[in-house]
């Protein structure tokens, strides 16, 4: 157990209701070929419910989501009683606020109902991030015919109403019920109760921590065989023969970046999901063909793009990346450069499409493709951890 939060408790008890307090957002999984999307609806607008929002951001991503943008997961924050624009755009730089440069790049939109009805959009038209984001401020009056509303109008949608307000009727509590995957209310003292300290089980993230160590395997892994399971058997062998409990232990703490500890949490929280969409298509990781193992790859680099943002990274702009190219034939230069660029400008040349990421870092794709293949080896090891 460690605190890798500090003092930000919403972060905490955010990360405990998306993860364990609620059913999984995408009932069961989505598969490659679905047309489900997961549309997940937070009533309220105190720092928990953004950090739910923000929570959600990091889990759900699917691999029925392609570059040309079908199945995007959609997040709605409502704001009940906001008297007008200025208190939804107040809200929406708040979420901006503890996400860091994910919603410049993302699709989003903004919409106020009442005595001042107003709508406003994201410069964007197009992005490669899988996630959209609603924000939405209603009269107190309006929340309960809202919701009706909102809910009644997509087959595919996978709807969760997540209620941190005590705003909505009995009577639209039993139709969200009836109508959709499901309502959850907060309750702020079962909360408290549940989660008494900041501390959070970390035995997967370092599991996941030590896939870094097997990763040298991957260099004999070709563009020909990216999508081949066989390729990748030398270093998953590798990954399990040497994920010992000291080993794990040993490696953990010679971390001394809480943000690295941090990433290796991020992915280690998405494996259930990846879990459940794979078991949705009647496999497990290791029978995935090419185009499920490429599908499954997709949607953990999306997810890295979206965590890699929220910490504060951005992608190149198109200067940067003209720039860049320019040393594709000078090695040593390139690599020199690519690290200036991250440390002292926070820009990641991995933040971009897939499609761009094969193209400009060949080396990073393949090990999308790895902990793809090992999530089912994770939950194996960490079946044997005592915390």
């Amino acid at each position: 157990m460690e605190n890798l939060f500090g003092d930000d408790r919403d972060k905490v008890l955010a990360r405990h209701i998306v993860l364990s307090k609620i059913k999984p957002l995408d009932c069961g999984g989505i598969w490659c070929t679905d047309n489900k999307y997961v549309r997940a609806i937070i009533i309220g607008s105190d720092s928990l419910s953004l950090n739910i929002a923000r929570q959600m951001a990091l889990v759900c991503h699917y691999p029925n989501f392609d570059d040309k943008g079908y199945h995007r997961t959609v997040i709605t924050i409502v704001m009940p009683g906001a008297s007008g624009r200025d208190d939804v755009e107040a809200l929406r730089k708040r979420f901006e606020g503890i996400t860091g440069n994910l919603l410049p790049e993302c699709l989003w939109g903004c919409r106020c109902c009442g005595a001042d009805t107003a709508e406003w959009n994201s410069p964007k038209t197009e992005s490669f991030i899988d996630l959209e984001f609603e924000f939405v401020g209603l009269d107190t009056a309006c929340v309960d015919a809202f919701i009706t509303d909102k809910l009644d109008i997509d087959v595919n949608a996978v709807v969760s109403v997540i209620d941190n307000s005590n705003m909505l009727s009995q009577e639209t509590v039993s139709w969200i019920q009836s109508h959709c995957h499901q309502y959850y209310h907060i309750d702020s003292n079962v909360l408290s109760d549940e989660v008494k300290c900041n501390t959070i089980d970390v035995g997967r993230a370092q599991v996941v921590n030590m896939l870094y160590e097997a990763s040298g395997h991957l260099e004999d892994v070709y563009v020909s065989d990216l999508y081949k399971v066989a390729a990748y058997k030398t270093a998953l062998e590798s990954f399990c023969l040497h994920t010992s409990a000291g080993k794990r232990q040993s490696s953990w703490n010679n971390i001394k970046d809480v943000s690295l500890k941090i990433s290796s949490l991020c992915c280690a929280d998405f494996i259930d999901t990846k879990i459940r969409c794979a078991k949705a298509g009647g496999c497990d990781m290791k029978n995935l063909n090419g185009m499920e193992l490429e599908r499954f790859a997709r949607s953990e680099h999306t997810r890295w793009n979206v965590e890699k943002l929220i910490s504060g990274f951005r992608p190149y702009t198109p200067q940067e990346r003209y720039d860049d190219e320019r040393l594709f034939a000078d090695p040593i230069a390139l690599k020199q450069e690519r690290k200036r660029m991250k440390t002292e400008l926070h820009a990641h040349i991995d933040i971009c499409s897939c499609n761009e990421l094969m193209r400009v870092d060949f080396e990073s794709y393949k090990y999308d493709c790895f902990l793809t293949l090992a999530a089912d080896d994770i939950i194996r090891i960490c079946s044997n951890i005592i915390i």
